[in-house]
């Protein structure tokens, strides 16, 4: 499914961090690596400003041609690389939407999760608009410091919630999960059924919801849904998928974010692949979820914008 890898370069050793995965996944689906880097140009002060300019166009295309050649020296692969002009949020994803079947690979501190300290408000922005699936890499630090590259994906959580637009991730993340052979964990998290309870000094009906008192038949009914729902999707994928092992399991949970970060770990997850609502970036992603993920959860996190 991926036939261009976009690797954006600003110049810092974080960012160049995300060339190692992106190769790596290059090579094996055959893709073409682009690395891009953004160049505005700053109008204060044009007459002095054009050869400042110039300079640090060449300066950029100089950095983007060297990091090339490292890597063709290195893994053989022969990267395009590409300036482009603007803002760049926007310059990478107008970039991206002329390619076919691209994935963004970036990467994050996990320090500060969605915060603008990693690559500027870049990684924010290209979060909110891009029409394509973006990589997010969390680098793990090593004892000398040294950040090191994050490896193959061998197992894969996807967070589901039974709607149409949750599981568009899903061709992207098995298109993932077949270029790193990864085991696949479909989860759908069910919050329990509260019984509305009639409060004696009020005149009506509040939601009074102690564990022991949530609506069981309800609960029990969206359990059985859900299960419906996962075991024929992945019915479906493993047919599509035949060399991949995809498991599937629903979990009931007041709050979805802890079970899915508990799984996460419990599993040993390398890659949670999540959704946004398809409006900028919605709670699920930006909230508890995406947000402690990238902080401490797995090395990586596949998200995708439905259109």
């Amino acid at each position: 499914m991926f036939r261009t890898i976009v690797v954006p370069l600003d110049g810092s050793p974080l960012a160049e961090h995300a060339i190692a995965t992106a190769t790596m996944l290059a090579e094996r689906a055959k893709a073409d690596v682009v690395l891009v880097r953004a160049h505005q140009l700053m109008l204060h002060d044009l007459g002095d400003q054009l050869a400042l300019d110039q300079a640090m166009r060449e300066e950029a295309q100089d950095y983007l041609d060297r990091t090339a050649k490292g890597i063709h020296d290195e893994v053989g692969l022969a990267p395009r690389t590409e300036i482009l002009e603007g803002p760049p949020a926007h310059a990478i994803c107008e970039f991206v939407r002329s390619l076919p079947d691209p994935l963004l690979v970036m990467c994050t501190h996990g320090r500060t999760g969605f915060s603008r300290m990693w690559m500027g408000s870049v990684a924010d922005g290209v979060l909110r608009t891009s029409s394509a699936p973006l990589l997010l890499l969390r680098p793990e630090q090593a004892p000398d410091g040294v950040l090191e590259p994050v490896g193959a994906f061998k197992r894969m959580l996807i967070p589901l919630d039974g709607s149409g637009y949750a599981e568009q991730v899903v061709p992207h993340a098995m298109a993932l999960a077949e270029l790193t052979e990864a085991q696949v964990l479909l989860l759908e998290v069910v919050k329990p059924v509260y019984m509305p309870a009639f409060m004696p000094a009020m005149e009506y009906a509040v939601t009074y919801a102690p564990p022991e008192d949530y609506a069981a038949d309800a609960t029990r009914t969206l359990v059985e849904r859900a299960a419906d729902y996962v075991a024929a999707l992945a019915t479906k994928l493993r047919r599509q998928h035949a060399t991949l092992d995809i498991q599937t399991e629903v979990r009931t949970d007041a709050t979805p974010a802890t079970v899915i970060i508990g799984t996460a770990e419990a599993q040993g997850t390398d890659v949670v692949a999540l959704a946004t609502h398809g409006r900028g970036m919605s709670r699920f992603v930006v909230g508890s979820v995406a947000d402690k993920l990238l902080r401490a959860g797995p090395p990586a996190m596949l998200v995708v914008r439905p259109q």
